[in-house]
């Protein structure tokens, strides 16, 4: 009986020494997140079952499996080959927290172009959770939604300065700030020029009724339009407007425009348009005007007060009446000629 027992055990060693069996297996990624798959690479030599047991409750019977934990921490994982427990072997792996973050609509930001931010928390439980944005700096820009919300959109209003974005996410009670920072870029825009006893300034309008702040001008191209500006004579429908005839009808008429069949004059007293011939004057602005000019291709009439220079719609009613407020765009003193660069720059 001994003798055969003992020859039970040599041929068991034989055989087990000529399977040469080898159990291994390797994972990516090597710093796993909660709710990232992890590619579970069996490197056994020979076996043609395999059992995994990943630590949290879940198993596989692949040969080289992926999971997804959804929990941060440690975990044992343990392959067995052929349903042999001297085919086993065991692993620990470490599963990090998945930080709350955000992505973008673009990955540069560009002066009045929306932007867009989402937040990106990982929350299989559907635990609580509470977003704050904010934009830091000294600049105030516009923001067009609620900055509790999971998708944050401004647009900025100052280029070639930096933004900062910050989010706070409060996820189960714990709070985590994630901060992403990008150069405001310029784009190209036709501009408003304009000029007082001093110097030239230009003031690009984009799209949307938005306009950045003045810049002094170094471009000799717009202080030439500027050269040439004058609100004093015009043609128009192959005739000849002069102050001088216009002053037959009109006897305190100090500069004008004509646009669309209207006629945009100021006075020592007031901007007003009427009828090419005159009639039907209106009111536009209350107070003396220093300068004005016509943009057609946007539409828009331009003048300059002592202290402000504003805008209006062009005005298309038959009696040359209106109700849209004039808007201001900035704060210059004296500027005394006005013109438009319709060559965006």
């Amino acid at each position: 009986m001994k003798y055969k027992t003992l020859i039970l055990l040599t041929l068991t060693v034989f055989l087990l020494a000529c399977n040469k069996t080898e159990v291994d297996f390797s994972y990516t990624p090597t710093t796993p997140r909660a709710g990232q798959a992890v590619l579970f690479t069996n490197l056994s030599t020979n076996g043609e079952e395999w059992e995994w047991q990943f630590g949290d409750g879940a198993t596989s019977t692949g040969k080289s499996p992926s999971h997804v934990y959804r929990r941060p921490g440690k975990y044992t994982v343990t392959l067995k080959v052929d349903d042999k427990d001297y085919f086993k072997h065991t692993k620990e792996i470490t599963i990090i927290d998945t930080i709350p973050t955000f992505s973008t609509s673009d990955s540069v930001m560009t002066i009045f172009a929306d932007f867009s931010a989402v937040a990106i928390t990982y929350n299989p439980y559907s635990y609580a959770v509470a977003y704050h944005w904010q934009l830091l700096g000294d600049n105030p820009n516009v923001i067009l939604s609620d900055t509790t919300a999971q998708v944050f959109t401004f647009y900025p209003q100052f280029a070639n300065q930096e933004q900062t974005i910050r989010l706070t996410t409060i996820l189960n009670g714990d709070t985590t700030v994630t901060e992403r920072t990008f150069l405001v870029q310029d784009q190209p825009a036709p501009a408003l020029l304009m000029r007082t006893t001093d110097q030239d300034y230009a003031q690009k309008a984009y799209d949307k009724a938005r306009f950045n702040q003045p810049q002094p001008i170094t471009n000799t191209a717009q202080s030439a339009l500027l050269d040439n500006a004058q609100d004093s004579i015009q043609q128009y429908n192959d005739s000849t407007f002069t102050l001088a005839a216009l002053r037959a009808i009109i006897p305190d008429i100090q500069g004008f425009r004509i646009a669309n069949g209207k006629l945009y004059y100021r006075t020592s007293q007031a901007l007003n348009v009427a009828h090419i011939n005159g009639n039907q004057p209106n009111t536009i602005h209350p107070t003396s005007v220093n300068a004005l000019c016509v943009d057609e291709t946007n539409n828009r009439l331009y003048f300059a007060t002592p202290d402000s220079v504003l805008y209006i719609p062009l005005i298309n009613t038959q009696n040359n009446q209106f109700t849209t407020t004039p808007t201001t765009i900035n704060h210059l003193t004296n500027i005394h000629q006005l013109t438009f660069d319709n060559n965006p720059q």
